[in-house]
Protein backbone atom coordinates (compact mmCIF):
# COMPACT_ATOMS: atom_id res chain seq x y z
CA UNK A 1 0.00 0.00 0.00
CA UNK A 2 1.19 3.20 -1.21
CA UNK A 3 1.81 5.88 2.02
CA UNK A 4 0.62 8.76 2.22
CA UNK A 5 2.02 12.30 1.40
CA UNK A 6 2.30 15.84 2.79
CA UNK A 7 3.68 18.24 0.27
CA UNK A 8 4.83 21.29 2.10
CA UNK A 9 5.43 24.54 0.01
CA UNK A 10 5.96 27.66 1.87
CA UNK A 11 5.59 30.44 0.24
CA UNK A 12 6.43 34.42 1.02
CA UNK A 13 5.86 36.93 -1.98
CA UNK A 14 5.97 34.18 -4.68
CA UNK A 15 3.11 35.60 -6.63
CA UNK A 16 5.61 34.93 -9.40
CA UNK A 17 6.53 31.10 -9.65
CA UNK A 18 3.74 29.42 -7.70
CA UNK A 19 1.19 29.02 -9.60
CA UNK A 20 3.69 26.79 -11.88
CA UNK A 21 4.70 24.93 -8.74
CA UNK A 22 1.25 23.83 -7.65
CA UNK A 23 0.19 22.98 -11.08
CA UNK A 24 3.01 20.74 -11.40
CA UNK A 25 2.48 19.17 -8.05
CA UNK A 26 -1.20 19.06 -8.47
CA UNK A 27 -0.47 17.03 -11.46
CA UNK A 28 1.54 13.78 -9.78
CA UNK A 29 0.34 10.78 -10.64
CA UNK A 30 0.07 9.87 -6.99
CA UNK A 31 -3.25 9.28 -5.31
CA UNK A 32 -2.85 10.09 -1.63
CA UNK A 33 -1.03 13.46 -0.93
CA UNK A 34 -1.71 16.53 0.42
CA UNK A 35 -0.71 19.87 -0.74
CA UNK A 36 -0.62 22.33 2.18
CA UNK A 37 1.09 25.75 0.51
CA UNK A 38 1.80 28.21 4.04
CA UNK A 39 1.45 32.26 2.81
CA UNK A 40 4.04 33.34 5.03
CA UNK A 41 3.28 36.96 5.70
CA UNK A 42 3.25 37.73 2.01
CA UNK A 43 2.67 41.42 0.66
CA UNK A 44 1.93 40.63 -3.44
CA UNK A 45 -0.80 38.73 -4.68
CA UNK A 46 0.39 35.65 -3.56
CA UNK A 47 -2.81 34.79 -0.84
CA UNK A 48 -5.21 35.74 -3.89
CA UNK A 49 -3.41 32.83 -5.60
CA UNK A 50 -3.15 30.13 -3.50
CA UNK A 51 -7.41 31.22 -2.37
CA UNK A 52 -7.81 30.66 -5.85
CA UNK A 53 -5.71 27.23 -5.84
CA UNK A 54 -7.63 26.16 -3.38
CA UNK A 55 -11.49 26.66 -4.25
CA UNK A 56 -10.18 24.70 -7.15
CA UNK A 57 -8.63 21.48 -5.86
CA UNK A 58 -9.69 20.04 -2.50
CA UNK A 59 -6.20 18.48 -2.17
CA UNK A 60 -4.55 22.09 -1.26
CA UNK A 61 -4.59 23.53 1.91
CA UNK A 62 -4.35 27.07 2.62
CA UNK A 63 -2.28 28.47 6.05
CA UNK A 64 -1.64 31.68 6.94
CA UNK A 65 0.93 32.51 8.83
CA UNK A 66 0.53 35.98 10.48
CA UNK A 67 3.48 36.57 12.90
CA UNK A 68 7.34 35.49 12.96
CA UNK A 69 8.21 34.29 16.95
CA UNK A 70 11.24 35.87 17.99
CA UNK A 71 14.29 33.53 17.34
CA UNK A 72 13.13 31.66 14.07
CA UNK A 73 14.17 32.09 10.41
CA UNK A 74 11.11 33.25 8.15
CA UNK A 75 11.73 29.86 6.48
CA UNK A 76 11.85 27.56 9.18
CA UNK A 77 9.25 28.92 11.18
CA UNK A 78 6.20 28.24 7.96
CA UNK A 79 8.08 24.40 7.24
CA UNK A 80 7.74 23.82 11.06
CA UNK A 81 4.06 25.05 10.69
CA UNK A 82 3.33 23.02 7.78
CA UNK A 83 4.47 19.77 9.15
CA UNK A 84 2.32 20.55 12.47
CA UNK A 85 -0.86 20.74 10.13
CA UNK A 86 0.16 17.92 8.21
CA UNK A 87 -1.39 13.90 7.81
CA UNK A 88 0.81 12.25 5.97
CA UNK A 89 3.58 9.27 6.95
CA UNK A 90 5.79 11.14 4.63
CA UNK A 91 6.46 14.65 4.38
CA UNK A 92 7.93 16.35 0.93
CA UNK A 93 9.69 19.97 1.68
CA UNK A 94 9.71 21.52 -1.59
CA UNK A 95 9.79 25.85 -2.72
CA UNK A 96 7.65 27.63 -4.72
CA UNK A 97 10.03 28.20 -7.46
CA UNK A 98 10.01 24.75 -8.60
CA UNK A 99 8.19 22.66 -10.82
CA UNK A 100 7.84 19.17 -10.63
CA UNK A 101 7.61 15.77 -13.44
CA UNK A 102 4.25 14.00 -13.33
CA UNK A 103 6.36 11.05 -12.10
CA UNK A 104 8.89 12.74 -9.98
CA UNK A 105 6.82 11.95 -6.35
CA UNK A 106 6.04 8.50 -7.39
CA UNK A 107 9.56 7.01 -8.54
CA UNK A 108 11.14 9.17 -5.36
CA UNK A 109 9.21 7.26 -2.73
CA UNK A 110 9.25 3.86 -4.50
CA UNK A 111 12.95 4.78 -4.58
CA UNK A 112 13.14 5.10 -0.80
CA UNK A 113 11.12 2.28 0.19
CA UNK A 114 12.90 0.10 -1.77
CA UNK A 115 16.11 1.08 -0.90
CA UNK A 116 14.56 1.84 2.85
CA UNK A 117 15.82 5.22 2.41
CA UNK A 118 14.33 7.42 5.53
CA UNK A 119 15.19 11.23 3.99
CA UNK A 120 15.45 11.87 0.63
CA UNK A 121 16.73 15.10 -0.97
CA UNK A 122 17.52 15.95 -4.84
CA UNK A 123 19.47 18.82 -6.58
CA UNK A 124 17.35 20.03 -9.38
CA UNK A 125 17.72 21.12 -12.36
CA UNK A 126 18.89 24.61 -12.53
CA UNK A 127 16.79 26.79 -15.26
CA UNK A 128 19.20 29.59 -16.19
CA UNK A 129 18.20 32.48 -18.73
CA UNK A 130 19.59 35.78 -17.72
CA UNK A 131 23.26 35.95 -18.68
CA UNK A 132 24.32 36.79 -15.18
CA UNK A 133 22.52 33.32 -14.00
CA UNK A 134 24.32 31.27 -17.17
CA UNK A 135 27.65 32.79 -16.25
CA UNK A 136 27.62 32.39 -12.19
CA UNK A 137 25.09 29.50 -11.37
CA UNK A 138 27.34 27.24 -13.05
CA UNK A 139 30.51 28.20 -11.59
CA UNK A 140 28.62 27.65 -7.78
CA UNK A 141 27.20 24.35 -8.25
CA UNK A 142 30.18 23.05 -9.92
CA UNK A 143 31.90 24.69 -6.66
CA UNK A 144 29.34 22.93 -4.26
CA UNK A 145 29.58 19.31 -6.33
CA UNK A 146 33.27 19.48 -4.77
CA UNK A 147 32.49 20.77 -1.50
CA UNK A 148 29.47 18.31 -1.22
CA UNK A 149 30.22 14.62 -2.99
CA UNK A 150 27.12 12.91 -3.32
CA UNK A 151 29.24 9.44 -2.93
CA UNK A 152 30.02 10.56 0.68
CA UNK A 153 26.81 12.55 1.59
CA UNK A 154 25.31 9.04 0.59
CA UNK A 155 27.30 6.22 2.54
CA UNK A 156 26.37 5.66 5.63
CA UNK A 157 29.60 5.16 7.45
CA UNK A 158 31.05 9.06 6.08
CA UNK A 159 30.19 11.61 8.36
CA UNK A 160 28.82 14.23 5.59
CA UNK A 161 25.59 15.21 5.52
CA UNK A 162 23.53 17.59 3.25
CA UNK A 163 20.25 17.82 1.59
CA UNK A 164 18.83 20.78 -1.16
CA UNK A 165 16.03 22.56 0.52
CA UNK A 166 14.53 22.85 -2.43
CA UNK A 167 13.35 19.06 -2.13
CA UNK A 168 13.69 17.34 1.23
CA UNK A 169 11.37 14.22 1.46
CA UNK A 170 11.33 12.67 4.78
CA UNK A 171 9.54 9.82 6.81
CA UNK A 172 7.32 11.63 9.59
CA UNK A 173 8.45 9.41 12.29
CA UNK A 174 12.02 10.23 11.50
CA UNK A 175 11.18 13.93 11.25
CA UNK A 176 10.00 14.00 14.83
CA UNK A 177 12.52 11.61 16.91
CA UNK A 178 15.13 14.47 15.32
CA UNK A 179 12.81 17.66 16.67
CA UNK A 180 11.72 18.53 12.68
CA UNK A 181 12.44 22.45 11.98
CA UNK A 182 11.95 23.53 15.73
CA UNK A 183 15.63 22.02 16.65
CA UNK A 184 17.29 24.42 13.79
CA UNK A 185 14.37 27.27 14.02
CA UNK A 186 17.51 30.00 13.72
CA UNK A 187 19.86 27.65 11.13
CA UNK A 188 19.65 29.57 7.78
CA UNK A 189 21.13 26.40 6.28
CA UNK A 190 18.66 24.50 7.45
CA UNK A 191 18.30 21.96 4.73
CA UNK A 192 22.03 20.53 5.81
CA UNK A 193 21.26 20.79 9.36
CA UNK A 194 18.08 18.65 8.81
CA UNK A 195 20.03 15.93 6.70
CA UNK A 196 22.85 16.17 9.36
CA UNK A 197 20.26 15.50 12.33
CA UNK A 198 18.79 12.75 10.70
CA UNK A 199 21.57 11.03 9.56
CA UNK A 200 23.33 11.33 13.12
CA UNK A 201 19.92 9.62 14.47
CA UNK A 202 20.69 7.10 12.13
CA UNK A 203 18.73 7.62 9.39
CA UNK A 204 19.34 6.41 5.70
CA UNK A 205 20.33 9.89 3.43
CA UNK A 206 20.10 10.01 -0.10
CA UNK A 207 21.27 12.98 -2.03
CA UNK A 208 21.33 12.87 -5.69
CA UNK A 209 20.67 15.19 -8.97
CA UNK A 210 17.06 15.31 -9.96
CA UNK A 211 17.79 14.63 -13.64
CA UNK A 212 14.40 16.01 -15.15
CA UNK A 213 12.35 15.03 -12.16
CA UNK A 214 12.17 18.51 -10.45
CA UNK A 215 13.90 21.78 -11.91
CA UNK A 216 14.28 25.58 -10.66
CA UNK A 217 14.94 28.85 -11.61
CA UNK A 218 16.31 30.33 -8.01
CA UNK A 219 16.99 33.91 -9.28
CA UNK A 220 16.33 36.08 -12.49
CA UNK A 221 18.66 39.37 -11.78
CA UNK A 222 22.44 39.22 -10.93
CA UNK A 223 21.15 41.17 -7.69
CA UNK A 224 18.77 38.30 -6.50
CA UNK A 225 21.80 35.53 -7.36
CA UNK A 226 24.15 37.95 -5.20
CA UNK A 227 21.84 38.54 -2.33
CA UNK A 228 20.47 34.92 -2.64
CA UNK A 229 24.19 33.51 -2.31
CA UNK A 230 25.78 35.59 0.12
CA UNK A 231 23.33 34.46 2.71
CA UNK A 232 24.69 30.93 1.73
CA UNK A 233 27.96 30.51 1.17
CA UNK A 234 30.37 31.41 4.02
CA UNK A 235 28.24 29.21 6.26
CA UNK A 236 28.57 26.15 3.23
CA UNK A 237 32.17 26.46 4.22
CA UNK A 238 31.28 25.63 7.92
CA UNK A 239 32.35 29.51 8.30
CA UNK A 240 36.05 28.13 7.47
CA UNK A 241 38.61 31.31 6.93
CA UNK A 242 41.06 28.04 5.50
CA UNK A 243 38.10 26.78 3.35
CA UNK A 244 38.11 30.01 2.15
CA UNK A 245 41.36 31.40 0.79
CA UNK A 246 41.64 27.36 -0.38
CA UNK A 247 38.72 27.80 -2.63
CA UNK A 248 40.09 31.50 -3.47
CA UNK A 249 43.62 30.51 -4.65
CA UNK A 250 42.19 27.76 -6.78
CA UNK A 251 40.12 30.42 -8.29
CA UNK A 252 43.16 32.87 -8.69
CA UNK A 253 45.27 30.20 -9.84
CA UNK A 254 43.33 28.28 -12.61
CA UNK A 255 40.85 30.43 -13.84
CA UNK A 256 41.77 34.52 -13.24
CA UNK A 257 45.71 34.24 -13.41
CA UNK A 258 45.89 32.68 -16.70
CA UNK A 259 43.39 34.82 -18.07
CA UNK A 260 45.32 38.38 -16.30
CA UNK A 261 48.71 37.23 -18.09
CA UNK A 262 47.37 36.78 -21.85
CA UNK A 263 45.50 40.08 -21.33
CA UNK A 264 48.46 41.81 -20.28
CA UNK A 265 50.75 40.46 -23.21
CA UNK A 266 48.72 42.62 -25.42
CA UNK A 267 50.51 45.66 -23.53
CA UNK A 268 53.58 44.22 -21.49
CA UNK A 269 56.41 41.52 -22.75
CA UNK A 270 55.99 38.04 -21.12
CA UNK A 271 58.11 35.43 -21.46
CA UNK A 272 56.94 32.84 -24.52
CA UNK A 273 57.14 30.16 -21.75
CA UNK A 274 55.04 31.65 -19.12
CA UNK A 275 52.25 32.56 -22.00
CA UNK A 276 51.99 28.71 -23.60
CA UNK A 277 51.70 27.54 -19.59
CA UNK A 278 48.68 30.32 -19.47
CA UNK A 279 47.22 29.19 -22.71
CA UNK A 280 47.50 25.74 -22.01
CA UNK A 281 45.72 25.70 -18.31
CA UNK A 282 43.43 28.27 -20.05
CA UNK A 283 42.04 25.51 -22.65
CA UNK A 284 42.54 22.45 -20.32
CA UNK A 285 40.20 24.13 -17.83
CA UNK A 286 37.66 24.83 -20.63
CA UNK A 287 37.32 21.77 -21.63
CA UNK A 288 37.08 20.18 -17.76
CA UNK A 289 34.17 23.03 -17.31
CA UNK A 290 32.89 21.94 -20.18
CA UNK A 291 32.48 18.26 -19.11
CA UNK A 292 31.30 19.74 -15.60
CA UNK A 293 28.84 21.84 -16.70
CA UNK A 294 27.41 19.37 -19.16
CA UNK A 295 27.29 16.72 -16.33
CA UNK A 296 25.20 19.26 -14.05
CA UNK A 297 23.00 20.12 -16.44
CA UNK A 298 24.14 23.57 -17.84
CA UNK A 299 24.72 25.23 -20.96
CA UNK A 300 28.20 24.70 -21.97
CA UNK A 301 27.59 28.03 -24.49
CA UNK A 302 28.81 30.26 -21.48
CA UNK A 303 31.82 28.45 -20.25
CA UNK A 304 33.93 30.21 -23.13
CA UNK A 305 33.34 33.24 -20.21
CA UNK A 306 33.90 31.41 -17.45
CA UNK A 307 36.79 33.49 -15.97
CA UNK A 308 34.38 36.08 -15.50
CA UNK A 309 31.95 33.68 -13.83
CA UNK A 310 34.88 32.98 -11.46
CA UNK A 311 35.90 36.38 -11.22
CA UNK A 312 32.26 37.28 -9.75
CA UNK A 313 32.24 33.93 -7.85
CA UNK A 314 35.17 34.91 -5.70
CA UNK A 315 33.62 38.31 -4.85
CA UNK A 316 30.92 37.32 -3.74
CA UNK A 317 32.37 34.24 -1.59
CA UNK A 318 34.18 37.37 0.22
CA UNK A 319 31.11 39.31 0.17
CA UNK A 320 29.28 36.63 2.06
CA UNK A 321 32.03 35.68 4.95
CA UNK A 322 32.72 39.85 5.49
CA UNK A 323 28.58 39.73 6.18
CA UNK A 324 28.90 36.89 8.14
CA UNK A 325 32.67 37.56 10.24
CA UNK A 326 31.78 41.20 10.14
CA UNK A 327 28.67 40.93 11.97
CA UNK A 328 26.71 42.72 9.37
CA UNK A 329 22.71 42.05 9.38
CA UNK A 330 21.63 39.87 6.22
CA UNK A 331 18.22 40.29 4.90
CA UNK A 332 16.41 38.10 2.83
CA UNK A 333 12.82 38.87 1.37
CA UNK A 334 12.38 41.85 3.70
CA UNK A 335 13.42 40.19 6.66
CA UNK A 336 16.54 39.80 8.88
CA UNK A 337 17.90 36.38 9.47
CA UNK A 338 21.29 35.63 11.03
CA UNK A 339 22.86 32.29 12.62
CA UNK A 340 21.20 32.32 16.02
CA UNK A 341 23.54 30.83 19.07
Amino acid sequence: MSPSVSIIVPARNEERALGRCLDSLLAQNYEDFELIVVDDQSTDHTPDLISTRTSQDSRIRNLRITNLPAGWTGKNHALACGAHNAHGKWLLFTDADTWHAPHSLKDNLTFAQYHHIDILSMSPDQECVSVSEKLLQPTIFSTLSYWFAYCHINDPQDEQAAGNGQYIMIRRSLYKTIGGHEKIKGCILEDVELARRAKRAGGTLWFAPAQGKVRVRMYHTLKEIWNGWAKNLYLLQKQSPQSLLRTSTHIILLDIAPTAILMLSTWYSIHTALLVTAGIMLIARWHNLCQQWRKLGFDTQYTTFYPIGSSLFLGLLWYSAILHKGGFRIVWKGRFCKELP
